[in-house]
């Protein structure tokens, strides 16, 4: 990790949205002088409190920090082992996205960073029949997009639609494959809000969102987008995401780092990951890509 990224502590705030009867949290690192901002979806296992340093480290590089706690996960309302259907999770990206526009000025550079499953969410909500977010950049992080069609038969995947068992399923996540810190690792392993299992009936909603995207006739997305991977991350087919990333995404580019752990940002490369990003925030707003 750099430490010059973390020169200025900002604290974090926390804001509840009221989203029919729910409680839905949207924590925030913000600048004094923002160029430009973030709205980042976390993945199945961690939530907002994983980024403690990172949202800090950005609002230190002027990116206003923003990361929503999905339906059920961290301190946010509804049943930690369910899943939010993809329209609920459209409806809470607008939300945030309307939140976060009244918060910084409307010229800088909004982008949606999609993290692991969330990078799943990501895809499918901005290419989705449910009306077109405004945004203005999009990153993908250490998600394998498409994986339960890439490793599940046509068989297989019928069989989780059709599976209604209220029964829990474990992800299978292991902590050692997210960092190598030991301090992390017993972080990851104690960690009370994170999820570990859901509902077999929910995997359907997993797969749903990969239909979206992965349909013929999914709506491309054309805003600049960036796929970042470590190029051993022991939980993505590097290969097969960055497909799907470039059959979905007209205008992307791809950053991979010399790294074999899934969160990178628990990881030596936070750093570089960081700064990465907040370059290719501030450099692809709508202006700058209007204009060219």
């Amino acid at each position: 990790m750099n430490m010059h990224l973390l020169q200025h502590i900002i604290a974090r705030e926390v804001h509840y949205m009221a989203q029919a009867g729910r409680r839905i949290a949207l924590h925030a690192w913000r600048p004094q002088r923002p160029q430009g901002a973030i709205l980042y979806f976390h993945g199945l296992q961690s939530h907002a409190g994983w980024l403690w340093s990172v949202g800090n480290a950005f609002a230190n590089l002027g990116i206003a920090f923003y990361a929503l706690d999905r339906e059920g996960c961290g301190i946010s309302s509804g049943q930690k082992h369910q899943f939010p259907d993809v329209r609920t999770l459209h409806e809470d990206a607008r939300a945030a996205i309307d939140h976060i526009r009244r918060e910084v000025p409307d010229d800088i550079p909004l982008s949606l960073f999609g993290h692991c499953l969330g990078g799943s969410v990501l895809a499918a909500i901005a290419s989705c029949a449910y009306g077109e977010l405004p945004y203005d950049n999009l990153v993908i992080c250490s998600a394998w997009l498409g994986k339960m069609h890439d490793r599940l038969s046509e068989h297989e995947r019928a069989d989780i639609d059709l599976d209604d068992r209220q029964s829990l399923w474990h992800a299978g996540l292991n902590a050692e494959d997210f960092t190598a810190n030991p301090h992390l690792i017993e972080f990851i392993r104690n960690d009370t809000l994170a999820t570990t299992h859901l509902q077999h009936r929910e995997r359907k909603k997993l797969l749903a969102l990969e239909k979206i995207y992965l349909a013929a006739d999914a709506q491309p997305i054309d805003a600049p987008s960036l796929f970042i991977c470590g190029d051993k991350d022991p939980l993505v087919d590097v290969n097969a995401s960055v497909r799907h990333f470039q059959r979905l995404c007209t205008n992307g580019s791809t950053l991979l780092v010399n790294q074999d752990k899934h969160y990178l940002f628990f990881t030596s490369a936070m750093g570089q990951i960081v700064q990465f990003t907040a370059d290719f925030v501030k450099a692809n707003g709508r202006l700058a890509y209007d204009a060219a």
